[in-house]
């Protein structure tokens, strides 16, 4: 019996006209949970925070600082920017974990914990 050779391109779906397309990945699927904090949060630090924040923003993000073993200004700027963008686009933006390093460096720049929306967490801010 003679079988019909099936080509690649005749077993794709292909999307109505404007419909908005979608990928999907394995990696998207990995960065669901939340975003770590890299250890040293300096001014090098700060070009790649910017484009993951771009990358991130329209979802609600919750901020993994556990690692963090230097924050430095402009970092500590960013994501005060970032927090406020987040509530006045109505989505959370949170800082689950946070190192004692992370919080001193707060402490040394003149930012109170609240301008994160740590103090909110008690567990957090003691």
């Amino acid at each position: 019996m003679h079988q019909p050779a099936i080509s690649a391109a005749s077993s794709l779906v292909q999307p109505e006209p404007g419909a908005a397309l979608l990928f999907r990945s394995t990696r998207e699927k990995i960065m669901k949970g939340p975003f770590k904090l890299s250890s040293c949060l300096d001014s090098q630090a700060a070009e790649q925070l910017g484009a993951a924040l771009k990358q991130k923003r329209g979802e609600p993000l919750t901020i993994d600082a556990a690692e963090v073993s230097f924050l430095g200004a402009l970092v500590l700027q960013m994501l005060i920017a970032a927090c406020r963008q987040w509530r006045e686009d109505g989505l959370s933006f949170d800082i689950a974990e946070v190192s004692d390093e992370f919080l001193d460096g707060m402490r040394l720049l003149g930012v109170t914990p609240d301008e994160l929306g740590l103090a909110y967490n008690p567990e957090v801010v003691q």
